[in-house]
């Protein structure tokens, strides 16, 4: 109050500027994010990495058992005879004891990626997509007829999926990048390019 009684006027706070720069921040982050979720562009720019990764992912993949198994052989079993259905042995008891301690009725395949895309928006776990990469990386290695599809599959959807849960995608575009993951490591896994990106539309997918 003055001396004659009157109000003061008080002025108006102003906002910091470290409060608009994060106000402009967020406007931007915002406005990525949107664009990333409806443009075509924007997911074409999340898929380059996508498919890069998922593609080196299946070439390591293919390298690590093939390293494996040549480690396998030479230094500790022979590939003929009774070793052979020991070092088979061997494998499969250290498999179920990895199963029982995942709690786990078998390792992930294709078709958990196919459930995960019809039924959980396309959402995988990082974690299970690893374990299962070496799981079967080290079967292939000990000689057991896995097969390099179910993997390169498995890896190259969670990488896909991964990235959109990480930008907060809606569940379309999830989907998108987990079949660019998925065409990807079947492209790099069996130099297939074509062959991998209408396997991840017709089998994973579902459409075109």
């Amino acid at each position: 109050m003055s001396e004659s009684g009157e109000p003061k006027n008080i002025p108006e706070e102003l906002p910091s500027p470290s409060s608009s720069e994060f106000v402009e921040h967020t406007r931007w982050v915002s406005r990525i994010h949107r664009h990333l979720n409806s443009s075509l562009f924007g997911l074409s720019l999340l898929a380059i990495p996508v498919g890069v990764i998922a593609a080196y992912g299946a070439l390591g993949f293919r390298e690590a058992f093939g390293l494996m198994g040549k480690w396998f052989r030479s230094d500790f079993f022979s590939s003929q005879g009774t070793l052979h259905l020991v070092e088979l042995a061997i494998g499969g008891l250290f498999f179920g004891v990895v199963l029982s301690l995942l709690k786990w009725n078998r390792f992930r395949n294709p078709a958990h990626v196919i459930v995960a895309v019809s039924e959980n928006d396309g959402k995988l776990r990082m974690r299970d997509g690893l374990i299962t990469s070496a799981a079967d990386a080290l079967s292939l290695a000990l000689a057991a007829p896995v097969g390099r599809y179910g993997p390169a599959v498995y890896l190259g959807a969670t990488i896909g999926s991964v990235f959109g849960q990480v930008f907060k995608l809606n569940p379309i575009s999830i989907r998108i990048l987990l079949g660019c993951g998925v065409a990807a490591g079947i492209s790099a896994a069996f130099n297939a390019p074509i062959a991998g990106v209408i396997f991840a539309h017709e089998v994973i997918l579902g459409h075109f």
